[in-house]
């Protein structure tokens, strides 16, 4: 359900409309003359030798040129690189998950954000000599940027290069337009970006419009109750070239008026009544009267970014990118880290990474509650604790057998095992296998069951049958599922492990034994119910595993695409079906779930929310119970 989003006097439009804040700089005027994004902060001032940087952990490979940064909420903070690459991330920029950009996107295009799923791009076409034309389209997303679609817009003349966008919500938002020739012209929108209304930037005491460059340029736009703060630049004859100025609009920004001159565009609005000045390296400024009068502030700002882009989401919290190097502050700007640019991967701990593994390939997932595991092609170990926003490589046992592809089951961040399934024989009359646990996070491993002809098994699992699934309920109770022809036995464990004892399944309804084989493909339980899935069949056992009963039948039985979400509640995706009630009723499952190869997918869900879903090496994740899904990854590591 859409919520209800504030209007112009929120407080929360605050932080939404830096969309391109100090950051757009270089966007909007290279959109409009192609200028270098140095170019936009005043030369002279720049000259001051800058301090001694700090190293960053982050750069293992080459981070982007340009990131233009949108910050429209304590936690959410949305990136645009390179013009093409669109992240979000929902962890002040901890992790990043990519989102998709229309395909026709303009020379320059821009974004605004007002959470974490509506957002708007401005894709301004080609212009013009002088500008004198340059259309432009406007593209809407309200899922996060998974699906955009252009907007009909009237109320924008074809006139002036299109420079900026920001949206402070869901209906209010704000285009600029620029040429050599006249003055800037804001248009307004009340209708979430369809229809537009012009008025035109005044020109300040000290500036005057004319042809041959001398115009304004708007740079940032940022709201504060009903008030609308806008700063722009332009070029004048005088000692001062190039000069920059703040306007405002109380009506919602049907008319401007000039309020002050400030000293570049490195001067932030934080708050209205806080500004902070980084225009000379290691000589910040602070203003807490309106800017009114500057004083020294003590800060550990970064300057090796060069022409730097500031967002502040808030008094304290803040961003600044440049260089396609990011920084975020959590105390007003006294304090900077760096942080991962979106695109680039920090360092894998412990195992060092692979330079790159080839892609297609087999991934296996294991997820409880935030925490998911990835084993990739069968030997690389990847895990993840915020819901496969970063991962980390971890170790994995080394194993000589040559049998089917491991199996990995985990309950957490920390206890886990490993399953290597032996040789099969001819119709899965036998094979062995050899189970590792490890309670370190994957950082050690103990080999505790081994299962083969010659050494037999000091386990009670059975040489016979192979070996198709394994789950681990908690760190003691577990299961294995084997089969051949003749039926199906699902092995169970009560002390992590190290023995197991063996319950059969009874033949379905309708089903011959001796011919044909039901592998029990995905075990897994919920409290003490568990659920066996024996393609197309379920079975369920109320005592851990000591007897089953079947239950039902999922439909499309070529489909193995299946996923027990609840106990009651399962999903068969590729064919969009629902069950509520374990099975005894099925009806259409509305979901946005697509993928590119036609291989059904494997489904894990580490909650009755959150779901993950691979094919060949690529993960999708859905948060709702699997109505949206979202590409997390696709490459590796």
């Amino acid at each position: 359900m859409k919520e209800d989003r504030p209007n112009l006097t929120s407080a929360i439009a605050i932080v939404t409309v830096l969309a391109i804040s100090m950051g757009t700089i270089g966007a909007l005027i290279a959109a409009r003359h192609y200028r270098p994004l140095a170019a936009v902060v005043s030369g002279p001032r720049l000259l001051s030798p800058a301090p001694q940087t700090s190293p960053s952990p982050f750069l293992q490979q080459p981070g982007p040129e340009e990131v233009q940064v949108v910050a429209p909420s304590a936690d959410v903070v949305w990136a645009l690189v390179d013009y093409r690459s669109l992240y979000r991330s929902t962890d002040r920029g901890q992790s990043w998950i990519q989102f998709t950009v229309p395909d026709q996107v303009g020379i320059r295009p821009l974004i605004s954000f007002v959470d974490d799923h509506e957002g708007w791009l401005l894709a301004p076409g080609s212009p013009a000599t002088e500008c004198q034309e340059a259309d432009a389209a406007v593209w809407r997303a309200t899922d996060g940027g998974k699906l955009w679609h252009q907007l009909s817009i009237t109320g924008i003349a074809s006139g002036q290069c299109k420079g900026g966008i920001w949206f402070v919500d869901a209906e209010h938002g704000f285009i600029s337009a620029a040429d050599p020739l006249h003055p800037p012209t804001i248009y307004r929108t009340s209708d979430g970006g369809s229809t537009w209304a012009a008025s035109t930037l005044p020109d300040p005491p000290d500036f005057k419009s004319a042809p041959a460059g001398f115009e304004l340029t708007p740079e940032w736009l940022k709201p504060s109750g009903a008030t609308l703060y806008l700063e722009a630049y332009g070029a004048q004859d005088g000692p001062i070239h190039d000069r920059h100025y703040i306007f405002t609009s109380t009506d919602g920004g049907a008319t401007w008026k000039w309020l002050m001159k400030v000293a570049s565009a490195a001067v932030v609005m934080v708050t209205p009544s806080r500004w902070l000045d980084f225009s000379v390296p290691g000589q910040p400024m602070e203003s807490v009267n309106f800017g009114q009068q500057f004083h020294q502030f003590t800060s550990d700002f970064n300057s090796d970014s060069g022409t730097t882009q500031f967002v502040f989401a808030g008094a304290t919290l803040g961003y600044a990118s440049g260089n396609g190097l990011l920084q975020r502050t959590v105390d007003g700007g006294a304090h900077w880290v760096r942080i991962q640019a979106p695109g680039t991967q920090p360092a894998a701990s412990p195992s060092p990474a692979p330079t790159g593994i080839p892609m297609p390939t087999t991934t296996v997932l294991s997820a409880a509650s935030a925490t998911v595991w990835a084993l990739v092609g069968s030997q690389y170990l990847f895990r993840s604790t915020d819901e496969g926003n970063t991962w980390q490589q971890r170790v994995f046992p080394s194993h000589k057998g040559g049998g089917g592809e491991p199996l990995i089951t985990f309950i957490g961040d920390g206890t886990g095992w490993v399953l290597f399934p032996g040789v099969p024989a001819t119709q899965c009359t036998f094979q062995g296998l050899e189970l590792f646990r490890t309670t370190d996070g994957a950082g050690t491993w103990q080999n505790i069951a081994s299962v083969s002809d010659t050494q037999g098994s000091s386990t009670s699992i059975s040489f016979a049958q192979c070996k198709e699934s394994l789950y681990f309920a908690d760190a003691q109770r577990g299961f294995i599922g084997a089969d051949d022809p003749t039926g199906d036995t699902i092995y169970r464990t009560s002390d992590g492990g190290t023995t197991w004892s063996a319950a059969k399944l009874s033949a379905p309804p309708g089903f011959v034994r001796g011919g044909s084989r039901l592998p029990v493909t995905d075990i897994k339980s919920f409290g003490s119910t568990v659920l066996a899935y024996a393609p197309p069949d379920v079975f369920r056992s109320l005592d851990f595993g000591a007897t089953w009963t079947y239950i039902a039948a999922i439909p499309q039985p070529d489909s193995v695409a299946f996923a027990f979400v609840s106990a009651t509640r399962w999903l068969n995706i590729p064919f969009g079906l629902e069950t509520t009630d374990a099975g005894k009723t099925w009806h259409s499952f509305t979901t946005d779930y697509s993928q590119a190869a036609g291989v059904p997918p494997e489904l894990v869900f580490a909650s009755d929310e959150v779901g993950y879903s691979t094919v060949r090496g690529e993960i999708q994740r859905t948060a709702d119970g699997g109505v949206h899904w979202e590409m997390i990854k696709n490459s590796w590591p």
